[in-house]
């Protein structure tokens, strides 16, 4: 499809108006075309703010009435429209796009925050951090005592230390387009832009000042730089387009740099005494001190460059998923110790991935766990969204986005839900440290939320 078929169809996209036949088509363009996709993101956000209230207020009853009735007439319009000529369809997309705009209008007073009992856990809440919902960023760190989140603004970002406990902000470090926060002993590391393309910045955990920035000087386009990865041996490994860097982590120095073909790369990982990255065509194991690669095994078939595959380790076995082309996506586990590939299983196009010593989790359209052994199905959990997901405790904790939202915590082994909270609707990853957990929505607000009986 086209970028202007793609935006004809985008109001009617978000809405769920769409055939399955249509909708197939306008998901895989958008999963190719970033243009296409930020347009989307914002009409599907404008949809979400009027879903989002649950509570029938008055203002809210009066905007969904009158966004029902509007959008009806306006489908139905826009449908003959579009049988008799494409220019006429262009309208009435743009006017479905301003009904929608309208609606959001009207609630603006209406849209809720978390429902009544998960108010009541919630200790603070900071607002303004980056909640782009197409990126796989993570742009939320906690560690010891204070969390450290990504801030975007028309002028560039910043990178910003809060304290755990008040949920005020200890220092802010502004830098351009700050995205993928790690943090290891004192330094918060962060991917921002450079020239000539991203680079990797260290900043001081005490007080935010800039340590070090390493630039990659390459010319190479980054679809989506991974996030940083801090080394046991003080060093920080840093993977962009097809290229793994490790540079020292007092100094920002290179220790060394290896191209690798089929690009673009994963994030690293360390496992077996190996640094662990996946390309499209095969997933590698090179040596930490060198980069030398150690094994190399390629996939039965090569997996689309549309974006970097997504890497995860458990025990000895590697997993790594990938797109396949339009919404279908493949799941591959290698053995670690010998390389040898273990199985292949064609999955949905995949959003994250999660491995332990005894399970892989993958999140794609729904949240299932697969045997390790075999890539067979051991259950799956609807939920809507693209977070990412965590695991602690022989629980799965995730953000279902569908509906008005819930936080939830399943049991690894069976997929049963072990409890839950509504009213939160995010596509980050929800972060437990000691008696509380940290989420942020889509609206940009961190929620510290007491866990307490959870």
């Amino acid at each position: 499809m086209t970028c202007e078929r793609v935006r004809d169809q985008l109001a009617l996209w978000a809405t769920g108006d769409l055939g399955p036949a249509e909708r197939r088509r306008v998901a895989a363009h958008l999963a190719a075309c970033p243009a296409c996709r930020e347009a989307a993101d914002a009409t599907r956000a404008a949809v979400a703010a009027v879903r989002a209230s649950a509570s029938p207020t008055p203002v809210a009853v009066g905007a969904r009435a009158r966004m029902r009735s509007a959008s009806a007439s306006a489908l139905v319009a826009a449908r003959h429209r579009r049988r008799r000529r494409r220019a006429v369809q262009w309208s009435a997309g743009l006017a479905a796009a301003v009904l929608v705009g309208v609606a959001v209008g009207y609630l603006v007073d209406a849209v809720r925050s978390p429902s009544p009992d998960a108010e009541a856990e919630v200790r603070w809440r900071v607002a303004g951090v980056e909640a782009e919902r197409t990126s796989p960023a993570e742009n939320v760190v906690v560690r010891g005592d204070r969390l450290y989140a990504v801030r975007r603004g028309t002028g560039g970002g910043s990178v910003v230390a809060i304290d755990t406990a008040a949920g005020e902000a200890v220092w802010e470090t502004p830098l351009a387009r700050p995205s993928h926060l790690a943090v290891a002993g004192p330094r918060v590391y962060c991917v921002a832009a450079g020239d000539g393309g991203p680079a990797l910045v260290a900043l001081r955990i005490a007080d935010g000042r800039p340590a070090w920035r390493y630039g990659t000087g390459s010319r190479e386009v980054a679809l989506r730089p991974s996030p940083p990865v801090p080394l046991e041996d003080r060093r920080v490994a840093w993977t962009a387009g097809s290229r793994v860097h490790v540079v020292d982590a007092d100094t920002g120095r290179p220790a060394w740099t290896r191209a690798l073909a089929g690009g673009p790369l994963s994030a690293v990982a360390e496992g077996g005494g190996d640094l662990l990255v996946a390309g499209c065509e095969a997933v590698c194991g090179l040596d930490p001190l060198s980069g030398e690669v150690r094994w190399r095994t390629a996939y039965r078939r090569r997996l689309a460059p549309t974006l970097p595959p997504l890497l995860a380790v458990g025990g000895t076995r590697v997993f790594v998923a990938g797109a396949d082309g339009g919404v279908a996506g493949r799941l591959v586990c290698v053995d670690g110790d010998s390389g040898r590939l273990v199985w292949t299983r064609c999955v949905p196009r995949p959003r994250h991935l999660l491995a332990t010593a005894d399970g892989v989790y993958l999140r794609c359209e729904d949240v299932q766990a697969l045997d390790e052994a075999s890539g067979e199905p051991v259950w799956t959990c609807r939920a809507d969204g693209c977070g990412p997901m965590t695991y602690t405790d022989g629980l799965l904790r995730f953000v279902d986005s569908g509906r008005d939202g819930r936080l939830v915590a399943v049991d690894r082994r069976t997929g049963r839900t072990a409890w839950e909270m509504a009213g939160l609707r995010s596509c980050g990853a929800f972060v437990a440290a000691g008696d509380t957990g940290y989420v942020r929505t889509w609206d940009g607000v961190v929620h510290a939320i007491a866990l307490g009986r959870r």
